[in-house]
This record gives C-alpha cells, sequence and structure tokens, in this order.
C-alpha cells in the first residue's frame, strides 16, 4: 500500500490521488476534459441564445450529461486505484491508464461538440475543409447531431 507524503491525505486515500498526482498526461488532461466541458457549456448557451433556442430545460439536459462525462472520469480513477493497489489482471496496464483512455475520448468528443456549436455562432465557418468534413461525416451516420438549446416562455 502507497503511503502518503501528505498528513491532510490518509493512506487508505493516497492509492485514489496518487495516478493523478505522480502522471502530468493524467493532470493535464483532467484539466483539458474540464475546461472543454465549461467551453462547451458556455458556447453552447451563446450559439442558443443567437439562434433563439434558448430553453432551460436543455440546459439542465446538457448539465446532466456532463455529470455523467464526469462519473465516467471517478470511475476510471477509481479503476486505476484499484490496479495500483494490486488487484490483478492477465495484461500488463501502466498507471494511470483508464484515466488517460476515458480523458481521450471526452476531449475527442467535446472537441467535435465545440467545432459543431463554432459553425452555429458563426455559419460562414461551415465552408472551411474542416467543417465541410465533419458535415458530410455527419450525414453519413458517423456523428449526431447536438440538442439544440430552446429558449421555451414557460421554463423557469
Amino acid at each position: 500500500m502507497l503511503e502518503s507524503n501528505n498528513p491532510l491525505i490518509p493512506d487508505w486515500l493516497e492509492v485514489f490521488y496518487a495516478p493523478i498526482r505522480d502522471n502530468l498526461t493524467v493532470d493535464v488532461l483532467l484539466l483539458a476534459v474540464c475546461l472543454l466541458i465549461a467551453c462547451d457549456l458556455v458556447f453552447g448557451m451563446a450559439a442558443a441564445a443567437k439562434n433563439g433556442e434558448f430553453k432551460s430545460s436543455k440546459v439542465r439536459q446538457g448539465l446532466w450529461h456532463k455529470t455523467g462525462e464526469l462519473a465516467l472520469i471517478a470511475l476510471a480513477i477509481i479503476i486505476d486505484a484499484l490496479l495500483l493497489a494490486g488487484v490483478t489482471v492477465p495484461f500488463n496496464i501502466p498507471d494511470g491508464s483508464a484515466v488517460i483512455a476515458v480523458c481521450l475520448g471526452l476531449v475527442v468528443m467535446e472537441i467535435s461538440s465545440l467545432l459543431e456549436i463554432a459553425v452555429r455562432l458563426n455559419d460562414q465557418l461551415a465552408e472551411l475543409p474542416i467543417f465541410k468534413l465533419l458535415a458530410s461525416s455527419a450525414k453519413n451516420g458517423l456523428g449526431e447531431k447536438p440538442d439544440a438549446v430552446y429558449l421555451d416562455e414557460n421554463d423557469d
């Protein structure tokens, strides 16, 4: 079992914190996911407001989706902690691998969402090659268009 270098962190909790503290890649990915989630929420609401599609129930739904993403990260941290604590699997897994895999997937997903939001904010961007590629991928069933955030006059 790991021993905590910090008197404020009990030894039994150190196994969960160590893979994050000791891995710069994990640190950067966790920060990137948090920043991308914040940008997605802020710019998504801006795009919805610009297009007259803002609805508070959709904002709440989006917040629940983001909460699910954070829950997935928490699960990955627990998996990495179990592996660090000595749970064996029949193959070699480097420290922090679950968190890295989950965060990489979320980074790609959030970047894709932000690109779609950018087009909703500035439709001239749709003429750029990267956006044409994304649009053709979505038309071919390789991606889904995100739900719009609509303004409902009856919403709080």
